[in-house]
């Protein structure tokens, strides 16, 4: 059906609902007293479900609370670890200073050694030598006073020049293995400081992550007295409202006319809809989430969590909000389409398709075909799941998730709501085990197995080369590669000393244009190839960077794509 027309349906039948379901007052003391009790009633439930709502917050904010405060913990464990980490950096840098300052005393030493052997070799024939005249070998030799005096210089002669000879062969040895332990010291140093700039980098990072940490738990905190405080009222009033419902009731009770009257039915509200649990995702979406979050790297909790605020699931009567925002993810017309058709407001003129994929490219609009049938439709909930996506992707999710989320609704609560449903719902899909094997496929390759450390690890150089380190979520860039095709099944050698520069030497060297999601891709940061990740599609990796922990990264612009040195490796 087209959306138009979906449109008009939905509000024809929320005009007649709301005109039939008008409830009738009775016209009698007793039947006005009744209906004040039933409003009692009507009253008390709601104050019922406001405690309800209040204690579901509480939780809610109790949870992330904790949630809070093992990342704080995590974090602060990462920071002890790395300055642990800069200090033996440090006294590395220290040690390997002072070496260098030996060798050059040493090449000092050396140089008066080598003037000391120079100078024995300039006297060598002095023995030979009458006073006050300098004569060569040759001169020696032909003043010998006969034969026998002539082999006699020439023996010793010959033994001149041979300890010359091993003199001049100590010299060049000498020279050439101070050469050599000069260019390791000037290398290993050069190393140890690039090490201590990123240490560095990475420990201010950490600790600035750490004070927003800090700064969530007090506000959730201060939410937390303000909540307990209106469910302290809440309970006042429900008290209160007890207190009269029984004295109403006794009044009613003893009035000594019965009148029979109708008593309407409760009024059914188009707009309080249906309101599935957010921490029960229904089991047929669960496959269509891990699909949008393989193609745009946004993980899933994120996109049924914004599934869960906008329609409830796609629980929504009519999919159409008042503000006029349509379909299953709450789209406006214009933002869809795109907004070079906007009549204001976010809306388009009725009259045009919003599901022509040409008219949707002419306009730069977010709709797109997810369901492969030609078309892109919000009230396709492949379409409009597949949109969402691509619209967090396009607002820089994997840089930034609270901005790319804002963009989506202008609004911090919402943004807050977001992540903390989705953080609610993260492994409490009821089908997780029951999905499609194509789909558990995609789930478990090298490209999505890492996902679960989103938002659940910290970067820590040289860690995840052990179980402990894992089972905590610290990584570096390799033991994290290293660590996600294991998973799989493929081993990239040993673990405790796997680096960038054991991972780029493995696999098959493939030609960027040739990428394919899985692959290995390499970036230049304190040094040549100093970075790893897995290449995910769409000009996006997965990978254990500093300031983030395990994240989806985007190298086609900014950092990253400065960084990016266009080694690709395919592990097969």
């Amino acid at each position: 059906m087209n959306w138009k027309i979906k449109f008009i349906c939905i509000s024809i039948f929320t005009m007649m609902l709301n005109s039939v379901c008008t409830p009738v007052l009775g016209a009698s003391k007793i039947g006005d007293l009744k209906d004040e009790i039933n409003e009692v009633l009507d009253e008390k439930s709601s104050a019922e479900a406001n405690i309800r709502n209040a204690d579901k917050l509480l939780t809610k904010i109790q949870f992330e609370q904790n949630n809070i405060s093992s990342q704080i913990l995590r974090l602060e464990d990462a920071i002890e670890e790395n300055n642990k980490k800069y200090i033996e950096v440090k006294n590395s840098i220290k040690q390997t200073t002072y070496a260098s300052e030996l060798a050059s005393k040493e090449q000092g030493n050396l140089k008066d050694k080598m003037n000391k052997r120079n100078e024995i070799i300039k006297n060598r024939a002095r023995s030979w030598q009458e006073t006050d005249r300098n004569i060569g070998y040759l001169e020696v030799l032909f003043g010998s006073s006969g034969l026998n005096d002539l082999f006699n210089r020439l023996e010793i002669v010959t033994l001149i020049l041979k300890a010359d000879t091993e003199l001049l062969k100590e010299h060049s040895k000498d020279q050439e293995e101070l050469i050599e332990k000069q260019e390791i010291i000037k290398k290993g140093l050069k190393d140890l400081k690039s090490e201590e700039l990123e240490l560095e980098e990475i420990v201010v990072i950490i600790e600035e992550q750490k004070k927003q940490k800090d700064l969530l738990i007090k506000n959730l905190k201060e939410k937390e007295i303000a909540v307990k405080e209106e469910k302290r009222k809440l309970n006042q009033t429900l008290a209160s409202l007890a207190a009269k419902e029984k004295a109403m009731n006794i009044v009613l009770k003893h009035n000594e006319t019965i009148q029979e009257h109708t008593v309407s039915n409760p009024t059914l509200n188009i707009v309080n809809y249906i309101s599935s649990s957010p921490g029960m995702v229904p089991d047929k979406y669960y496959p269509y989430y891990l699909e949008a979050e393989a193609k745009y790297g946004i993980p899933w909790p994120i996109l049924a969590s914004l599934h869960y605020i906008e329609t409830r699931y796609s629980t929504h009567p009519t999919m159409i909000s008042s503000a006029g925002a349509i379909g299953h993810y709450q789209f406006m017309p214009a933002s869809w389409v795109g907004y070079k058709y906007n009549v204001g407001g976010g809306l388009v003129d009725p009259s045009l398709d919003i599901t022509n994929l040409d008219i949707i490219k002419a306009g730069n609009g977010y709709g797109t075909d997810g369901s492969g049938d030609g078309k892109a439709d919000p009230f396709n909930f492949q379409d409009s799941l597949a949109s969402a996506a691509k619209y967090l992707a396009s607002h820089g999710f994997s840089e930034n998730p609270s901005k790319a989320i804002w963009h989506y609704n202008h609004a911090q609560w919402y943004v807050d709501d977001v992540l903390s449903y989705a953080e609610l719902i993260k492994g409490t899909s009821a089908n997780q085990n029951n999905v499609s094997n194509s789909v558990a496929n995609v789930s478990n390759s090298v490209v999505n197995v890492g996902n679960k450390w989103i938002g659940n690890s910290v970067y820590i150089f040289g860690s995840g080369r052990n179980a402990d380190d894992i089972e905590k979520g610290k990584f570096d860039c390799s033991s994290f590669v290293h660590w996600a095709f294991n998973e799989i099944g493929k081993k990239l050698g040993n673990l405790s000393s796997v680096t960038t520069d054991t991972l780029k030497k493995l696999g098959d060297s493939v030609p960027y244009e040739e990428i394919q999601p899985g692959d290995m891709v390499f970036f230049d940061t304190y040094k040549k190839d100093g970075h790893v990740g897995i290449y995910v599609g769409d000009g996006k990796f997965i990978g254990a960077q500093g300031s983030t922990g395990v994240a989806i990264a985007d190298m086609s612009k900014g950092y990253w794509q400065e960084k990016f040195n266009g080694r690709v490796n395919r592990i097969k």
